[in-house]
């Protein structure tokens, strides 16, 4: 099928049994899977700088300013997040932002920036006049949920103890100050190290508190929930007028009118409905089973496993496997995972609230590729209406051939009974011939018919129940709870 996304493993059958296995492994894990930091997409974090901090500085005449799009009012910085990953199960994850605080003292002045909030590694991370450190460490930090997303609220923020030096080092003048009466040249206007100015920062200062609020581009999705997909009604008329048979993979649930529900297993989601990727366990086996009158068994299965609907490239992929002794094309083996539909997205439902979401009612259409694999089952019963044919004509003709043959000896019989006088028995033997080679003669033209309807038998069959690209497969559906 197509965007084959891994080579072909294996070669033959891909079992059932073992597919079974695979998957009922794969849910019984699934509650147990760790947590997923989901990416964060947005939010904003504020500072609000300690009151006896801002007084010093403004002693020692030091200024702060915001680095756009930061903005600083008063005692209070806010800061954009543009990215970082949060997981909202444990609170561990990073928040980056944008902009930053520039601090000048004089003529001389610094920029804090590229801030990385990290409650992993409790401290706020940054570039201090561009080098990177550690530039506070962060305590009694408290997490609610807010929607999709997280809210931090941190009680304290300590400079550390290189944030501290390096700040002192790029603003810090370190010069004497002068001397009052003292003249030039007379020995007065170097000052002892006692007169240096002092350093403002100092190791565990505390800066201020902060309040950090974020959202995800995407959310990582818990196993539970389904996802339900129900065929096009006239995709499985021709199936089944192939003599295809649906049948469903551990973990699947059949519903009426042809509709399916699959276990959710984890993926993503974004709000908007516009990205992430659905995954589900189950699946469906394809089964098309046929004897021709010879005994030759026709048997084509086609596994596909685990339905993932991708929201951003809007498809449906699964994980395929094809066996057939009744078509090389169709013998392919264990496909890996496959795009099979186009998906037009239905109506997104995402609710912050309970944290739910879902899609309705997605309509999905074959791809090319899929659309001529399915057909292969619509090819095979051609060949077999058209098989099955032949062998009758063949049969017929066989008969005829046995008639005629019956019908030749009792001629020749009813020849020697004339030639012996034995006139009675002659005209019986001779009606009999006359009949067996009538026999023979429909027996003839009823083979010729069989066969002059073999072909286009299959060719109407193919025609009326063909499967392409571009048709119908049916509606995807699913609900689901994020983390």
């Amino acid at each position: 099928m197509h965007e084959v996304t891994q080579r072909r493993r294996a070669r033959g059958m891909l079992s059932v049994a073992f597919v079974a296995t695979a998957l009922l492994a794969l849910l019984a894990f699934a509650p147990l899977a760790s947590a997923t930091p989901d990416p964060v997409a947005s939010g904003t974090t504020t500072i609000k700088l300690d009151q006896k901090l801002t007084q010093e500085l403004q002693q020692f005449g030091i200024k702060l300013s915001a680095l756009k799009p930061a903005k600083l009012k008063g005692r209070t910085a806010t800061f954009k997040v543009t990215g970082g990953s949060f997981d909202p199960t444990n609170n561990k994850g990073t928040l980056t932002h944008s902009g930053g605080l520039k601090v000048k003292w004089g003529k001389k002045s610094v920029q804090i920036k590229a801030l990385e909030l990290n409650t992993s590694k409790k401290g706020l991370f940054g570039k201090v006049g561009g080098k990177k450190m550690k530039v506070a460490t962060i305590g009694g930090a408290k997490f609610t949920r807010a929607g999709f997303g997280v809210k931090a609220t941190i009680k304290k923020l300590n400079l550390t103890g290189n944030a501290a030096v390096a700040l002192d080092k790029k603003l810090n003048p370190a010069q004497p100050a002068k001397s009052k009466g003292n003249k030039k040249g007379k020995g007065g206007n170097r000052a002892s190290k006692s007169d240096a100015i002092p350093a403002p920062f100092k190791a565990n200062a505390l800066l201020g508190s902060a309040t950090s609020n974020e959202q995800p581009s995407t959310v990582a999705l818990v196993p539970g929930g389904s996802m339900t997909f129900a065929l096009n009604a006239d995709l499985a008329t021709k199936l089944g007028n192939a003599q295809v048979k649906i049948n469903t993979l551990p973990g699947t649930t059949g519903l009426p009118s042809n509709t399916y529900a699959f276990p959710i297993t984890g993926g993503n989601f974004a709000s908007t409905g516009t990205a992430g990727t659905v995954q589900s366990g189950g699946g469906l086996s394809l089964a098309q089973n046929l004897t021709l009158s010879n005994g030759t068994k026709l048997d084509t299965n086609i596994t596909l496993g685990a339905f993932w609907y991708d929201l951003q490239a809007k498809t449906i992929s699964v994980e395929v496997s094809a066996t057939s002794t009744a078509s090389k094309e169709l013998n392919l083996g264990a496909l890996g995972r496959s795009s099979v539909a186009d998906v037009t997205i239905g109506g997104v439902i995402a609710d912050p609230k309970t944290r739910s979401v879902a899609v309705q009612n997605s309509s999905a259409v074959l791809q090319l590729v899929s659309g001529e694999v399915l057909n292969g089952f619509v090819k095979v019963y051609a060949e077999f209406t058209k098989g099955s044919k032949e062998l009758e004509a063949l049969k017929l003709g066989n008969e005829a051939k046995a008639l005629k043959a019956a019908a030749e000896q009792a001629g020749q019989e009813a020849l020697q009974l004339k030639a012996e006088n034995k006139l009675l028995e002659a005209a019986a033997k001779q009606l009999e011939a006359e009949t067996k080679g009538a026999e023979a003669k429909t027996k003839g033209d009823e083979a010729e018919a069989k066969l002059a309807e073999a072909k286009p038998a299959g060719e109407n069959f193919a025609k009326a129940n063909a499967i392409a690209g571009g048709q119908q497969l049916g509606l995807v559906s699913f609900s689901g709870q994020a983390q």
